[in-house]
């Protein structure tokens, strides 16, 4: 199965812009704004993860914390 070829040129600019980050920094930009897009969806509070040395990017709904 191929992988889609994503090219930094196809982010919006306001992610890219002039900066030059390295690329776990951009990761890390593009997941914290996928976040808050959930948020803004879904509502709630939502968190993030990635994992550079297991492959993976997560981004999940955290549980309502119940009051003892």
């Amino acid at each position: 199965m191929s992988r889609p070829v994503h090219h930094r040129r196809s982010l919006p600019s306001s992610l890219t812009g002039a900066l030059k980050l390295d690329v776990a920094a951009e990761i890390q930009m593009v997941t914290d704004y996928l976040q808050h897009l959930m948020e803004e969806m879904h509502g709630g509070a939502w968190h993030n993860k990635v994992d550079h040395k297991n492959g993976f990017v997560i981004v999940v709904l955290q549980p309502e914390r119940r009051s003892s």
